[in-house]
C-alpha cells in the first residue's frame, strides 16, 4: 500500500516532467529550431574571422547538420500536431489517403479509437501529445543545445535560450566574480 507522501512524490515528478516538456523553455527551443539553419549558416563567416579558424570553422560546419536535423524534427512534429490534434477530421483535405473526402462519413470504423470521429480524434491526439511531443521536445532541446555549443552563441536574444538551474548557477557565479 502506498502512502500519501509517496503519491505526492510520484505526482510531483510527473508534474516536473510535464512542465519541462510543455513549458516555456521547450517552446523557446522549438522557436530556436525554426531558425536554426540560417543561424548555423551565419556562423560560418564569423568562424572564418575568428582566431583559431580551423577549430571554429569545423564547429560551424558541424552545426549545419545538427541544425537541419533539429529543424526537420520540428517541422515533422508540427505536421503531426496539425494532422492529429488540430485538424484530424480534415485529413482528406490535407492530402492524406482516405476512402472519401467527406469528413462526416463513417470511415473511422477501422481507425484507432473508432468507430466515431470523436473517438478516433481523441485517440490520435492523446497518443501524439503523450508519446510523440515529449520525445520530440527532448530531442529538439538536445539538438539546439548542441548547436548552441558548436556555434558559440551566447544565451538570450541572439542565441539559444539559457534558462533553468544551470543558467541560474551561471548568473550566481558571474555575480560573485563581479561583486
Amino acid at each position: 500500500m502506498t502512502s500519501a507522501g509517496d503519491v505526492r512524490d510520484i505526482l510531483g515528478r510527473i508534474s516536473t516532467v510535464w512542465r519541462l516538456v510543455y513549458g516555456a523553455e521547450s517552446r523557446r527551443r522549438f522557436a530556436w529550431s525554426v531558425v536554426a539553419v540560417p543561424r548555423a549558416l551565419a556562423a560560418l563567416p564569423r568562424a572564418v574571422r575568428r582566431p583559431g579558424r580551423i577549430g571554429a570553422l569545423a564547429r560551424a560546419l558541424l552545426a549545419i547538420p545538427v541544425a537541419v536535423a533539429s529543424s526537420a524534427l520540428t517541422a515533422t512534429l508540427a505536421f503531426l500536431v496539425l494532422i492529429n490534434v488540430l485538424a484530424y477530421p480534415f485529413r482528406g483535405w490535407l492530402g492524406l489517403p482516405g476512402p472519401t473526402d467527406d469528413i462526416w462519413a463513417s470511415r473511422y470504423a477501422d481507425s484507432w479509437g473508432g468507430p466515431t470521429l470523436a473517438g478516433a480524434w481523441a485517440t490520435h491526439a492523446g497518443l501524439l501529445l503523450l508519446l510523440g511531443v515529449p520525445l520530440a521536445a527532448w530531442a529538439v532541446r538536445a539538438l539546439t543545445g548542441l548547436q548552441w555549443r558548436l556555434t558559440g552563441h551566447p544565451g538570450g536574444v541572439t542565441g539559444a535560450p539559457a534558462r533553468g538551474p544551470v543558467a541560474a548557477a551561471r548568473r550566481r557565479r558571474v555575480g560573485a566574480a563581479v561583486g
